[in-house]
C-alpha cells in the first residue's frame, strides 16, 4: 500500500511546483500586472506605517496605565506625560515621512 501511495504523492507534488514555477504566478503580479518600483516602496511604507502606528499606540497605553495608576508620585506622572507625548510625536512624524515620501514619488514618476 506504501508503495502505491508514495509515487503518487510525489507526482502531485512535483506537478504543483513546476506548474508554480512555469508560471510565475506569486500572487502579487496577478493582481496588478508586473511590480514596480514605486509599488514596492508603497508597499514598504504601509508595513513601516502599521508597524510603527502599532508601537506608538501601545507606548501610549502604557504612558495612559503610568499617567493613571501614578498616585501623587511625580516621576511616574512625568513618565506618563512623557511617553504619550512621543507616541504622538512618532505618529506625526510617520504620517509626514508618509506624506513627503508618496509626495516624491508623484514628482519622480508623473505622467
Amino acid at each position: 500500500m506504501i508503495t502505491n501511495i508514495l509515487p503518487t504523492a510525489l507526482r502531485i507534488l512535483t506537478t504543483r511546483a513546476h506548474a508554480q514555477i512555469s508560471t510565475g504566478s506569486f500572487g502579487i503580479e496577478a493582481e496588478s500586472g508586473t511590480l514596480t518600483i514605486r509599488q514596492i516602496g508603497q508597499n514598504i511604507l504601509a508595513v513601516g506605517v502599521g508597524t510603527i502606528s502599532v508601537v506608538c499606540a501601545a507606548v501610549f497605553i502604557a504612558g495612559a496605565f503610568f499617567l493613571a495608576s501614578s498616585a501623587g508620585n511625580d516621576q511616574r506622572k512625568s513618565l506618563g506625560k512623557d511617553l504619550m507625548i512621543g507616541a504622538v510625536m512618532g505618529i506625526a512624524i510617520v504620517a509626514g515621512a508618509g506624506v513627503i515620501i508618496n509626495l516624491t514619488y508623484s514628482f519622480i514618476y508623473a505622467s
